[in-house]
């Protein structure tokens, strides 16, 4: 199709890819126009090798190669738009890199070197960058399994800390159970032992009543009988007289 393609070119090569007529390309006519299209590298070094030829035995160098400061020259001072000095001097330098054995000509072999290298460097990006995105994407995988396990951690430690949390209620809740009722029952006690102190002092001052009502019967008893033996000393004495 070259740079410039026709309106004709355009419509021919997409009717090439509609081969069964229908206005969609599927993937099996994509690969048969694509394997119609595609030249192995072997080939189409010979095929660059033999047009470099055909293009260098029309130029002042018949040997077969092309000489650089001829060609620079002839981009400068012919064609509608000449190259200006300083476009010729890059064009210079990109030729000079295409002759790797440096003797002021590029010949066939240096210029399908050339082309077949760019095409390998353009292909060793895209492999380096399919391996980056491999990379990339393991990392990523790799990075996400570990923030997974990171969270599954943490949820799990969550969860054992606050059913520890909840343990340590629950005990907090029975020990404050139980001290509640170890002091109702240390107040039963109080109270128990208060009413038997009460018990006691009035046993005790019961006790005390009965011994003072003891005491006065003992001390009339006393004064009774001593009385009765005064009155009957005085008879002993009239009888003996």
């Amino acid at each position: 199709m070259g740079n410039n393609p026709t309106d004709e070119s355009i419509d021919e090569v997409f009717a090439n890819f509609d081969a069964d007529g229908t206005t969609g390309l599927s993937k099996d006519e994509f690969d048969e126009w694509f394997n119609k299209c595609w030249v192995p590298v072997a080939q189409a070094r010979e095929a660059i090798v033999e047009a470099f030829k055909v293009l260098a035995a029309e130029s002042e160098d018949s040997d077969g190669r092309c000489c650089i400061t001829s060609l620079v020259d002839l981009l400068k001072n012919r064609g509608g738009e000449p190259l200006s000095d300083e476009d010729a001097a890059v064009f210079q330098k990109e030729l000079e890199i295409i002759d790797t054995s440096s003797d002021g000509f590029i010949d066939g072999e240096e210029f399908a070197n050339f082309l077949t290298e760019q095409c390998q460097e353009v292909k060793t990006e895209e492999e380096n960058q399919e391996q980056t995105e491999e990379v990339q994407t393991e990392t990523t995988e790799e990075v996400t399994e570990t923030t997974e396990e990171i969270t599954e951690t943490s949820e799990e430690q969550t969860e054992e800390q606050t059913e520890n949390t909840e343990e340590q209620t629950e005990n907090t809740e029975e020990q404050t159970e139980n001290t509640e009722e170890q002091t109702e029952n240390t107040e039963e006690q109080t109270e128990n032992t208060e009413e038997q102190i009460e018990k006691t002092e009035e046993i005790t001052e019961k006790t005390e009543d009965q011994n003072e009502n003891t005491e006065e019967q003992t001390d009339q008893q006393n004064t009774e009988n001593s009385e009765q033996e005064q009155s009957e000393t005085p008879k002993t004495d009239q009888i003996e007289s």
